[in-house]
């Protein structure tokens, strides 16, 4: 018989005091008897200890919608040893499911935190505590997705239940509402509002409470429950000629005079600037008579200023909201630097005590027509004569100066005395403003005297101003979103040596384009250059020079499409959102002309005209599929209409008249053009010829004729300047392009690609490129310089010659995901391993695929073994190893639970770091199981030491309490050390426990001798240990703002790299440990790998899929 099915009959509740737990009563059914077809029914009820939940209720928190009895009585009922254990590897488990959320451009993260969220509210029945992490992780969640995708997800009602349960914690709900309104977070939804005012009713503050209600009203606020229709609009109320003066609405003005329907409307502005309060001038005060009752007043400016320290008053108020570590920074010590002091500086401490005198002079104004002798001003004081150096710079009063003015006539203001020696200035000397007026009257402004210097020879000079420089603090450059050229000059105090610390932009390793199965994928090319966009990245790259690659990452969402100006100065490229943004292609600098808002959805597809002037851009919008304007100005030149679902593709005729097309998924074309100039574009007629989907359409460039291709598998020739129908050809191909006006190329998901003669209509060559998913083409592109490029489902871009008709000439490889783990080989490559499981082999100019069966998810961690071999762990649970080839041993070794990190012994013993433990591999066998009372997350090994990094420590801690007869506690925490273990080739022995790092630790390595050790932790701060004396070196690099991903040592060891999430990359110095070079906006949404190539080359890699490579300067 087939198990039984469950089937929901119906709910009843259990009143435990403050707590009301729903149940649900199951029936179970059998499936119909073969002889009589009858349903046997029997009522089981959940067996539930409601004697534990009675006891346990006084640290239950209720929730509004109930708690399942099942789950809590499982919560109360489970050990919690293991309860902790299961608790620890789910935390972890819906952690990295938000990493990998944030860093998919295509995921979506705030479903991630949710979920995340959800389970630690189910799970943790007393809600808020440390154990839990509830108010830590929902202030993470709000602040993280505030500014995620340009703000997408502020007017989303799920991300508004996360501030409404956030509030529920703080203990102020009201400043964070505020904070909701001001930001135009959530503000279309009556929840913000209606959670608004229950706030401020239980403060008491009712007035305003009844003012929030109005304000919803007034912005049409939408139901809490979707489902639900809106409220119908208010019936108009009366009107008359003269109405009485009513209530003002959240500071409205209202006279006697004004009419009901002025009256009534309520700006989004003025509504917001009442709730978070206004600046009263007098005079708008006094023409409204006190109130006996009303509140007093306690300040007015009396000047009527309206500046404020309010930060709701800045054009951009309240960017940000704080957190709990925020307002508790008042207990934490922390660094600052030194302001208001002197230093003393070798050979500098006679001058510093002759500085008797006072410090500032003031400063006396004397009329035009006042003589200056009937006001004499206030004598300065001389210096002392057996005093022969003199005192430190003093403060100089502002002198306007004439140049024709007598010296005597116009003396300077007094200073202290200053004896000179040579005549010669010092070239750092600190030199007085002076105004100084050629045509202005010496002695229209006679300041008031100062005496002369005395002048004595073999008496030095007035001392030199000198910049204070910390040699303890380093300030880090400031963040461009373009990385610079950069030498920093470092001057040590006493000397005049320089100390030369740089770095320049090296070779660029770059992405592949980005693929989706069942669309095509627009490329474009200039010259011998190709263009295609992968996640935020646009990728230009020379196909006769492999090396030269540009990569803009100026767009803020996904971008979708770019082409360059037929001129080849400006690049175009838009978005999901509809963002358009032209950049400059001429120079580094990239620099934005011009950003417009074209269509409020996705970008299909967009293309220039002839001229560089124009641009037509479409793809799937709300209230227009695309959008034509002047690229310099936006200002419109036509619409296009016609189409009643999202435009694909678009082409525009290069000569003049202008003619353009577009290709829908409504299986038309439509035909736009004006019979005068050609602009602005206008509709012409509909194209019916395709019968599914058109894919592509595209003009050859002498604008004689244009094709278009679709999932009908046909392609159609037209006309250029009357679209005409010229003819067709049955083949199975979805896209198109013209290299000349006499052949074209298509590309077909039957892994095929065909070079075509226009005039007889036939096929010259094909070729074929495998078969299965990967090797589906998706798009194509013909160079000026005679390339053919194909581009497969697996990213790799096709380079054919049409001389050559068996295979393509060459394939550019590259990842088309985001670079998890990365390392360098001892044959001068490097391999990288990629988000969808693949490991790509990097030489001088080009990638390589690692051959093999490789991972099949995420590649956690790559580690190279002394013999040469490299290993790799992914989140399919497998350990790998890549021999000297490049290719894929065939024997794996999986793991226990998933790996988070891997490190390799110099006897070849491989440690991974997982979820339950660190387990110890060696020949594909596991010799050593480590079960630690934390949870690791990141490894390193030298020589016999091991490191192991802690996330999660779990003790068990005895006693009795009151309310809950338990005996033993199992508590989590945050562990946030490194455990130091020796390996003696059979087990792990601890030996030491190493403290200093604030966060999780993240990244761990050994100097190549072992010495020393580096600890990279979740906050950003870098800990350096010595290894033989435990302790801690230096606890000051802690410039990155984000979680360290990787650290990488030099080979002398004196130089330490790092690439955190904060997009940086950071070059540290044992022996002077606040000199380091920074590397700011390394690699676009973060840097997941640093590794040395060779002497002074230093290469990262992230999540924009790129390996970027930096030639570093060392400090002399």
């Amino acid at each position: 018989m087939s198990p039984p099915l469950a089937e929901q009959t119906g709910t009843w509740s259990f009143d435990l005091g403050a707590i009301i737990i729903r149940t649900k009563e199951v029936q179970l059914s059998s499936h119909p008897t073969h002889s009589h077809g009858r349903c046997i029914r029997r009522r089981i009820t959940p067996i539930v200890d409601c004697d534990v939940l009675e006891a346990a209720k006084e640290n239950i928190q209720p929730l509004a919608s109930g708690r399942r009895v099942t789950a809590l009585s499982a919560i109360l009922t489970t050990p919690h040893a293991q309860r902790e254990r299961r608790l620890a590897s789910d935390r972890t488990r819906y952690r990295i499911n938000v990493e990998v959320a944030l860093q998919d451009e295509d995921d979506d993260p705030l479903e991630a935190y949710c979920r995340f969220v959800y389970w630690t509210v189910e799970n943790y029945p007393q809600g808020h505590s440390a154990e839990s992490g509830l108010l830590e992780l929902l202030e993470e969640a709000t602040r993280v997705l505030k500014d995620d995708r340009g703000g997408k997800w502020r007017d989303d009602f799920r991300y508004l239940k996360l501030w409404v349960l956030y509030a529920t914690y703080v203990e102020k709900p009201a400043i964070v509402y505020k904070f909701l309104v001001v930001n135009d977070i959530g503000t279309s939804y009556s929840l913000l509002y209606e959670e608004f005012a229950v706030v401020l009713e239980r403060a008491g503050r009712r007035t305003e409470a009844d003012e929030t209600y109005l304000l919803g009203i007034a912005r049409k606020a939408s139901p809490m429950d979707p489902n639900l229709p809106a409220p119908p609009p208010p019936a108009p109320a009366p009107s008359s000629i003269a109405t009485t003066a009513r209530r003002a609405v959240l500071g409205e003005t209202a006279t006697a005079t004004t009419t009901p329907s002025s009256s009534r409307r309520v700006t989004r502005s003025s509504t917001r600037n009442a709730l978070i309060g206004s600046t009263t001038t007098p005079s708008s005060s006094s023409t409204t008579a006190p109130r006996s009752n009303a509140r007093l007043q306690v300040f007015i400016d009396p000047s009527g200023s309206s500046e404020s320290n309010d930060p709701t008053d800045s054009p951009t108020p309240w960017p940000e909201l704080g957190t709990r570590k925020s307002r508790i920074k008042e207990n934490i010590k922390e660094v600052s630097k030194a302001a208001g002091t002197t230093l003393r500086q070798a050979g500098r401490a006679q001058r510093a005590a002759a500085a008797a005198a006072p410090k500032m002079v003031v400063y006396r104004d004397t009329g035009e027509e006042d003589d200056a002798t009937e006001t004499p001003p206030p004598p300065a004081p001389a210096a002392k004569k057996g005093i022969q150096k003199a005192s430190a710079p003093k403060l100089t009063v502002f002198r306007d100066t004439e140049e024709d003015a007598d010296a005597e006539a116009m003396p300077p203001p007094p200073l202290p005395a200053a004896k000179r020696g040579t005549q010669k200035a010092s070239a750092s000397k600190l030199t007085v403003f002076r105004d100084t007026d050629e045509d202005g009257d010496a002695e229209a402004m006679l300041p008031p005297p100062i005496p002369a210097p005395k002048k004595e020879k073999g008496i030095p000079s007035t001392p030199k101003f000198v910049p204070f420089r910390d040699e303890e603090c380093g300030t880090p450059s400031t963040s461009s979103s373009v990385v610079p050229d950069t030498v920093m000059k470092l001057k040590a105090i006493g000397t005049t040596k320089e100390v030369t610390m740089s770095f320049q932009k090296g070779q660029l390793y770059p992405c592949a384009p980005a693929t989706t199965r069942g669309e095509s994928t627009k490329l474009s090319a200039s010259k011998d250059k190709i263009v295609y966009t992968n996640g935020r990245s646009v990728i230009i790259r020379d196909l006769k020079n492999p090396a030269v690659v540009t990569a803009y990452a100026g767009h803020v969402q996904t971008a979708t499409v770019a082409r360059i100006s037929p001129s080849g100065y400006y690049c175009a490229s838009a978005d999901i959102t509809g963002t358009l943004r032209v950049w400059d292609t001429v120079g580094e600098d990239q620099t934005l002309k011009a950003e417009y808002k074209v269509i409020s959805g996705r970008v299909n597809d967009l293309e220039w005209d002839g001229e560089s002037k124009r641009i037509i851009a479409v793809g799937d919008g709300r209230d227009k599929f695309g959008h034509a304007f002047m690229m310099d100005s936006g200002s419109s030149t036509g619409e296009i209409i016609g189409h009643s679902k999202i435009i694909s593709a678009v082409t525009i005729r290069h000569q003049r008249p202008f003619r353009a097309a577009t290709a829908s998924d409504d299986a038309t074309i439509v035909f736009h053009q004006d019979h005068l100039t050609g602009v602005p574009f206008k509709y012409e007629k509909t194209i019916k010829t395709h019968t599914k989907f058109v894919q592509d359409v595209r003009y050859a460039p002498s604008g004689e004729q244009f094709a278009s291709v679709g999932s009908d598998a046909k392609i159609f020739i037209y006309e250029g300047k009357t679209g005409e129908t010229l003819g067709k050809s049955p083949i199975a191909h979805i896209l198109e392009a013209f290299p000349d006006s006499k052949s074209l190329i298509t590309s077909s998901a039957d892994c095929t690609v065909k070079l075509w003669d226009v005039e007889t209509k036939k096929a010259v060559t094909t070729w074929t490129l495998g078969s299965g998913v990967p090797h589906q083409q998706v798009g194509n592109v013909w160079t000026e310089g005679d390339d053919i490029v194909s581009l497969s489902m697996s990213g790799n871009l096709n380079i054919f010659d049409k001389r050559v008709g068996d295979k393509p000439a060459r394939v550019l490889y590259g990842p088309q995901k985001s670079i998890t783990a990365s390392v360098p080989t001892s044959s001068g490559t490097f391999l990288a391993g990629t988000a969808d499981g693949r490991i790509l082999s990097f030489s001088d100019d080009t990638y390589s695929n690692v051959t093999g069966e490789g991972h099949a998810s995420l590649v956690a961690g790559l580690a190279p073994a002394p013999d040469g071999k490299v290993f790799s762990i992914g989140f399919d649970d497998h350990l790998r190893e890549i021999d000297g080839s490049a290719s894929f041993v065939p024997a794996v070794c999986p793991t226990s639970s998933q790996p988070k990190a891997l490190a390799v012994a110099g006897d070849s013993t491989v440690f991974i770091a997982e979820l339950n433990g660190v387990e110890a591999i060696r020949s594909n066998q596991k010799v050593f199981e480590l079960q630690a009372k934390f949870t690791p997350s990141a490894v390193a090994a030298a020589g016999s030491f091991v490191a192991v990094g802690g996330e999660v420590c779990h003790a068990s801690h005895r006693g009795v309490y009151a309310e809950l007869s338990i005996r033993s506690v199992f508590i989590s925490s945050q562990d946030q050390k490194v455990h130091l273990y020796d390996w003696d080739g059979k087990t792990l022995k601890e030996v030491a426990t190493l403290d200093g790092n604030k966060g999780v630790v993240s990244a761990l390595a050994f100097s190549p001798d072992g010495s020393l050790l580096a600890a990279g932790d979740s906050s950003g701060r870098i800990v350096l240990f010595d290894v033989k004396e435990r302790k801690v070196i230096t606890s000051r690099w802690s410039f990155h703002s984000g979680r360290i991903h990787s650290l990488s040592w030099t080979a002398d060891g004196q130089h330490c790299a790092s690439g955190s999430l904060d997009t940086h990359v950071y070059v540290w110095s044992v022996q002077k440990p606040m000199r380091n070079i920074a590397i700011k906006n390394a690699g676009p949404g973060g840097v997941n790998a640093v590794f040395w190539l060779k002497d002074g080359q230093l290469a990262s890699a992230g999540a924009d899929g790129c390996v970027r490579l930096w030639n570093i300067t060392f400090h002399e």
